[in-house]
This record gives structure tokens, C-alpha cells and sequence, in this order.
């Protein structure tokens, strides 16, 4: 085929000798990063780039808050959210506050909710749970922000709550300290955090204002928390680029520097690289949240080996059957899906809201176009939506008098409405998503943006990983289109 490719070729020989890079690198860099600095970030991140966590809203107060607590020796419970960002925050945040404890630690515990049993919302039953135990103190990680209701809650039951999370708000005014970087009154100059990223701010605050560590001093004892940024930013498909993309290349290398813990099993099998992370860490960390979530906490702060392999096998021997009932499922819902201009929606009997957010992913990606799958049980709907790039959190924002509960981000979202509600909400989404434009993801790009041999396609390594933001780019060896993946595995796009 004929080569129309889209980059300059001043820019990419200037790149390909400043960076000493293969020319059909430096080609596609000179496309999507026409600036100097931000191309020698992207292939040299840097920890030194991270920005400052004092820059967060609120973070100097919730570490106050939390270092009271540790003095005085009070119970601390973190409240997490259901899915391997959360699962992550949750571990990182456990392990800072026990370890930056002088003495004895106070005691912490750990709540992953339930999203079909607890919604979006905190649960005020756990509340009283913990109460009555003597707790009074709540943290949310990657949870918290997005429902006032939240903040009604723990106040009503005599909690105080600190929330760091990363979720999309519409709230202005916060009765209580509340970090994020989506907060409307951030000045921080990178909103796009995995909740992780943001737990991470606070444990770095944390250490600094503590044990008076720097952020180099930090990072270098505290590996094992790259690693687990990492884990959690890739998993929850937020921009790799910038922080984050620093933070999945400090987090593969830390992986890979350290053996213990849930580490060193995975290290047993091979070298720890962001396929291996993309195909089988996360997926099977992930499938605690469809058996028990306490399972996840325990496999990412547990020290002993044995319990480890035990929690490992089970949660891989989870991943196989929830795979092949995703398959399953996903043959019913694309035979039964009514397909509108840019919707496609299915209404099914509710298998569990966890399927019902993969199956939406994967019927978004199969007809490129915004996927809304309903889950019924119990006369109650459980919605999960997933987009190319429609705003879904700003839409059930709009309509929150519809919904028991929601939350989400741009591109992916969940609700709890009752039944009788299912014909408006259905309506009402159908109208907001038409009275947008271009969101139907086109299916490759105009033109090549290299031509390289199909044998040569390793000199691209140093993309990795390829995500929101860092796309696979459309190649061309001269005859055919084709594309990669985060394994090097090569796509044919045709002629």
C-alpha cells in the first residue's frame, strides 16, 4: 500500500538523534508529542517529575487528622472501593498507617464494599459495626467524593471521615477534608490520578510529615508501594500519560527489584512486565471482588508464603470461571442488545454488577459505541455504562433524582435506581448520549503512523504501556495495516 504518514521528518531526525532512538520511533513521537520536553519526558519518566503532594486540596489537613489519631493510638477504618485501583489504595494506605506508627500500632481496619449489597454511597450498618468496636474514624481511598450523602452518613453516626479519592464531583463545598485532584477547587496540575495515585500523595505526606522523609528517601525504601501504583493506575484505565506513566515505569521496575510478599509469587513464574500486569496480576487481583474482596487486602499486605500461593491459586482458579462465564454472557447480551445510533443497551436478570461492568466494556469495544447494561433483581436496576468518550458521570449527575446511588468517571459509571425508573432512565440517557457528537470511536486512524517492518516492531518497546492517552499506533511494513498491543503481538487492519 501506499505510505501517507502524518509526521515531520525534521522533527523526527532531531528526536531520533537527541534520544538515540530508531528513526521509526522517533517518527511516531514526532507526531503525538511535538514538543521537546514533553517527548523526553514520555521516554524518560522520571520520579523527579512527580508533582508535589502539598499541592492537593486538603491533604495537609487528613494528614493532620490521621497523625492525631495514630498518636492517640485510635482505630482507623478504610473504607475502599470494590475493584483493584481501590484494592490497591486500600493496601498502600493500610501499610503506611501501621508503619509510620512510633510504637505500638493503632488498630486499622479494612472494608471493601459491596457493590450490589452497599451501592455507591457508605453503608451506615458498617458504620455502627465498627462503632461498636470502638472506631470512629473513617478513610476512604478511591471512594468517597462524588455523594454528599456520604458526608450526611458519617456525620449522623458520629464518624469523622477524611476522603482521598480521584472520582468525578459536583460538590463545591466539603463539610468535611476531602483530597482529590477532580475536586473543583484543585489547583493541582494533574487531575488524572488513579485513586491509587492519589492514596500514594497521601502516604508520601504521610512519611514526610512523620518520619521526616524525603521524596527521594521515600521512593526508595517504600518500592513496593510503586509497584502497587502501578498495579492499581493501569488497572483503572486512566491517561498513561505524565504521573502516570512515571508511576507505571517506576512501579515495573520496583516489581521486578523486590521479592516478597504477593511479589515474589508472581516473580516465581517470570520477569514481572506490563503484559504479565495486564493479562494476569490484574485480572487476578481483580477476581477477589467476585468471591470475597477481604481476599485482595490479605494477598497484597500479607508477609506469610503459604497463605499467599493459597490466595493466589484460588483467586487465578476464580479468574478461569469468571472469564468463561463473561464469554457466556457476552454471547446473550450481543444476540438480545437493541442498538440506537450511538447506544447500545441490554436489559438482563442481574448475574452481579461486576459481570455487568466487563460485559459493558466489551459490548462498547465491539460496537464502538456507548454500552448500557442493566442487571434486574429485585426490583431494583443495577446499571453499568461504559464510553468512548462521552462524559457518563456528568450525565447521572444531571439526573441524580433517578438513582438510589452512582458513580463513576468520564468513561465508566454505575447506578442503583429502582425498577419503575428504567423506562425514564433509559430515555434520558438515550437523549443525552444523541445530543452529543463524535463519540463513536473510529475504528483505526486515517493514515500510518510509521512504516516498520513487522520483524523490526520490538524497537517500539519503549512506548509501553499503551492505554488512554498512549494509544497503539497504526503501522504500515509497506504492504498492510497493522497495529500492537502491550505484548508486542502484532493486528492486521487490512490493506
Amino acid at each position: 500500500m501506499e505510505s501517507q504518514q502524518v509526521n515531520d521528518p525534521v522533527l523526527s531526525n532531531i528526536y531520533a538523534n537527541a534520544f538515540n532512538i530508531p528513526i521509526e520511533l522517533a517518527r511516531i513521537l514526532a507526531y503525538r508529542l511535538p514538543k521537546y520536553g514533553e517527548a523526553s519526558k514520555f521516554l524518560k519518566p522520571q520520579l523527579s517529575d512527580l508533582h508535589e503532594p502539598d499541592l492537593l486540596p486538603d491533604i495537609a489537613v487528613v494528614s493532620d487528622r490521621l497523625m492525631n489519631k495514630i498518636q492517640k493510638n485510635e482505630p482507623i477504618l478504610i473504607y475502599g472501593h470494590d475493584d483493584p485501583d481501590g484494592f490497591t489504595s486500600a493496601a498502600l494506605m493500610f501499610k503506611t498507617l501501621k508503619e509510620t506508627s512510633r510504637g505500638e500500632a493503632p488498630e486499622i481496619h479494612v472494608y471493601i464494599f459491596d457493590r450490589e449489597k452497599d451501592g455507591y454511597i457508605i453503608n451506615p450498618d458498617i458504620l455502627k459495626k465498627f462503632r461498636r468496636s470502638g472506631c470512629n474514624t473513617i478513610l476512604t481511598v478511591d471512594f468517597g467524593i462524588s455523594s454528599a450523602e456520604n458526608f450526611r452518613i458519617a456525620r449522623e453516626n458520629n464518624f469523622e471521615l477524611l476522603v482521598c479519592d480521584h472520582h468525578e464531583t459536583k460538590l463545591n463545598s466539603f463539610p468535611m477534608p476531602a483530597i482529590d485532584p477532580k475536586r473543583p477547587d484543585s489547583k493541582y496540575p494533574f487531575r488524572d490520578l488513579a485513586g491509587v495515585g492519589v492514596a500514594l500523595k497521601l502516604a508520601i505526606f504521610l512519611y514526610r510529615q512523620i518520619l521526616g522523609l524525603s521524596s527521594e528517601e521515600f521512593f526508595a525504601l517504600k518500592k513496593e508501594f510503586l509497584a502497587l501504583a502501578m498495579i492499581g493506575t493501569i488497572a483503572d484505565r486512566v491517561t498513561l500519560l505524565n504521573e502516570n506513566r512515571v508511576l507505571c515505569h517506576a512501579g515495573i521496575d520496583a516489581a521486578n527489584k523486590i521479592s516478597y510478599g504477593w511479589l515474589h509469587e508472581f516473580q516465581k513464574i517470570a520477569t514481572i512486565d506490563f503484559g504479565r500486569v495486564i493479562s494476569e496480576i490484574i485480572p487476578t487481583i481483580a477476581s477477589a471482588a467476585y468471591v470475597d474482596p477481604q481476599m485482595a487486602i490479605e494477598l497484597l499486605v500479607s508477609d506469610e508464603t503459604e497463605r499467599i500461593q493459597i490466595l493466589v491459586a484460588e483467586l487465578k482458579e476464580m479468574t478461569r470461571q469468571r472469564r468463561s462465564k463473561s464469554d457466556e454472557l457476552l454471547k446473550e447480551v450481543l444476540l438480545t442488545a437493541k442498538l440506537y445510533p450511538n447506544l447500545a443497551l441490554c436489559v438482563v436478570p442481574c448475574v452481579g454488577q461486576h459481570y455487568l461492568g466487563s460485559i459493558a466494556a466489551r459490548v462498547r469495544d465491539h460496537y464502538k459505541r456507548v454500552a448500557l447494561i442493566i442487571g434486574i433483581k429485585d426490583d431494583r436496576c443495577h446499571g453499568e455504562l461504559r464510553s468512548t468518550g462521552l462524559h457518563l458521570h456528568d450525565i447521572l449527575s444531571q439526573h441524580s433524582d433517578l438513582f438510589i446511588d452512582f458513580g463513576g468517571h468520564q468513561k465508566a459509571a454505575g447506578f442503583t435506581a429502582e425498577y419503575r425508573d428504567l423506562e425514564p432512565i433509559v430515555e434520558l440517557i438515550t437523549k443525552a448520549i444523541d445530543s452529543q457528537t463524535n463519540i463513536i470511536e473510529p475504528t483505526v486512524p486515517v493514515h500510518p503512523e510509521a512504516t516498520i517492518a513487522k520483524d523490526r516492531i520490538s524497537v517500539l518497546r519503549p512506548m509501553l504501556p499503551f492505554g488512554d492517552g498512549n494509544k497503539p499506533p497504526l503501522l504500515t511494513d509497506g504492504v498492510s495495516l497493522y497495529t500492537i498491543d502491550n505484548w508486542l503481538n502484532i493486528s492486521e487492519k487490512g490493506i
